[in-house]
């Protein structure tokens, strides 16, 4: 199991302030599934923290799991999904999309991912983080 540090190093989260934009990206994939857990823990801690810290702003968020490849953790998990739902469901997300690169495997993850936040929000999947940003700016 990785240190919370190390799996720090897994993604990168950062805002376009001017655009209202989020960005998640994984870089490196969290292998085994209590990794998983817990690097989604993190990622939901820092992306609540620019909620709560712009409470009057609504955002549209970008979720690249590109770089990832065919492992890219296991979203399937339980307690994998409940997380991301209760990211989606927050009342500032109003667009998210999802950059795949056409990943057979990936687009069945995000599929699942879909179905356990439901139709509340915007919601796509892209092949190309270029594809993603022309969209969620509309």
């Amino acid at each position: 199991m990785l240190s919370k540090e190390e799996l720090k190093k897994t993604f990168n989260i950062f805002v376009d302030q001017e655009n209202n934009i989020i960005s998640i990206i994984f870089c490196k994939e969290a292998e085994e599934i209590e990794d998983n857990i817990v690097q989604t823990e993190l990622v939901e801690e820092q992306f609540m923290k620019i909620l709560n810290n712009n409470k009057d702003k609504q955002y549209r968020v970008i979720v690249d799991i590109f770089d990832l490849g065919k492992g890219a953790g296991d979203i399937s998990a339980h307690q994998t999904r409940e997380v991301y739902k209760r990211m989606a469901a927050q009342d500032q997300v109003i667009k998210i999309g999802v950059v795949l690169g056409g990943n057979p495997v990936l687009e069945v993850m995000a599929n699942l991912l879909i179905k356990a936040i439901g139709k509340k929000k915007e919601f796509m999947l892209f092949k190309s983080r270029q594809e993603a940003m022309v969209w969620i700016k509309k």
